[in-house]
């Protein structure tokens, strides 16, 4: 009895970490070009995206169930609309609405919670659904370079403010010209593994 009560918690657990390995990087991701890859950072040009958005007190669990709903059909015309990876997540942020990027962040511990879906590419600013809960919105991400670093695991604040000094570090040696504004990138639901989770700092450079 207890062999085969291990086997079915062995198999499970294999079943599990399948699930996180394979089926946690199934959402389609916005294509980019690879400018440079190395110096554990890559430089990589994205399209104009669009995104749906909101700003919550609640924390993420809260931000991530209005995107959702707004996806699921709480649009007009009642449209789904597939999931996308990554999700964007910042924490305190302040915004620029006349440039809407998404993650523009100024750690300063006011605004809550700001949580991003991208939408798939067959939308555009004219043609994504109108959200009906007030407190989403739309926006788009213009076209730009960003540097990028990837890290796993379970992160948090502190995780990615970590990942963001020593990003930066490395693009002052690399003499890269860098925003002061950063965004957080998380790729993978939340049954996926911490050592399967994809996380990412992101930071704008300069083109040139």
């Amino acid at each position: 009895m207890f062999s085969q009560r291990l086997s079915v918690i062995t198999l499970s657990v294999i079943s599990l970490i399948f699930a996180s390995t394979f089926s946690a990087n199934a959402a389609p991701e916005p294509a980019f070009t690879l400018v440079r890859s190395g110096d554990g950072f890559e430089i990589r040009d994205y399209p104009e995206l669009v995104i749906a958005k909101t700003l919550s007190d609640e924390g993420d669990n809260d931000a991530f169930r209005r995107l959702f709903a707004y996806i699921s059909g709480a649009n007009e015309g009642e449209r789904e609309i597939s999931m996308t990876a990554p999700v964007l997540v910042s924490e305190g942020v302040e915004i620029e609405m006349t440039t809407p990027v998404l993650g523009a962040t100024v750690w300063n511990g006011s605004g809550g919670t700001e949580m991003a879906f991208i939408l798939p590419k067959d939308y555009s600013s004219d043609t994504a659904p109108i959200p009906k809960d007030p407190l989403v919105s739309l926006a788009v991400i213009p076209a730009r370079r960003v540097a990028v670093a990837t890290f796993s695991g379970w992160a948090d604040e502190s995780d990615f403010a970590e990942a963001e000094a020593e990003l930066r570090a490395r693009l002052t040696a690399a003499n890269i010209r860098t925003a002061e504004v950063s965004e957080t990138a998380q790729y993978n639901p939340p049954w996926t593994l911490g050592p399967f989770r994809r996380n990412e700092v992101i930071i704008p450079v300069a083109a040139d």
